[in-house]
């Protein structure tokens, strides 16, 4: 499975982000250290996860928004979110970071599919869920997100 997407996205982070998107082979990491990737890949989750769609809302329940994904804000600085993301065990598994990683890690993959409402569509809403710089933010702290969540497998397997 390629991990970056598409031909078409390969060659849209490459145009967008040239510092970081130069000569994406099988991840967007490719060419760094393992140093510059998790310091890249906290400061993507921090603007990522600074996205409206995460804000916290007054009601424990969204009904009819597919584009509203309230996480715990403040609590991702207080989880470790932001820090270098480690591989956590199988016991930690459904410790509250990893819970709060599984959501953000949700979200990147549903970007891929095209939800709308049933009923009074907000343009803007749906223009921050799925904007180009959103999604590309998304893929790349993936792949940070599937070790820290997944990475007890390799033992495993």
């Amino acid at each position: 499975m390629n991990t970056v997407g598409t031909h078409q996205q390969k060659r849209e982070l490459s145009q967008d982000i040239p510092s970081v998107g130069r000569n994406i082979k099988a991840d967007p990491w490719s060419g760094l250290g393992p140093v510059e990737n998790k310091v890249l890949a906290s400061a993507f989750m921090k603007i990522y996860t600074g996205n409206p769609c995460f804000d916290n809302i007054n009601s424990y329940f969204v009904e009819d928004d597919p584009f509203c994904r309230p996480i715990r804000t403040q609590d991702l600085d207080t989880l470790g979110l932001f820090d270098p993301l480690p591989v956590l065990s199988e016991d930690a598994f459904g410790s509250p970071k990893a819970l709060l990683a599984q959501r953000v890690l949700a979200t990147i993959y549903e970007q891929d599919l095209m939800f709308l409402p049933t009923k009074n569509m907000d343009w803007n809403k749906f223009l921050e869920f799925y904007s180009n710089d959103h999604r590309k933010l998304g893929e790349f702290v993936r792949p940070s997100l599937e070790t820290m969540l997944f990475g007890f497998l390799r033992d495993k397997i």
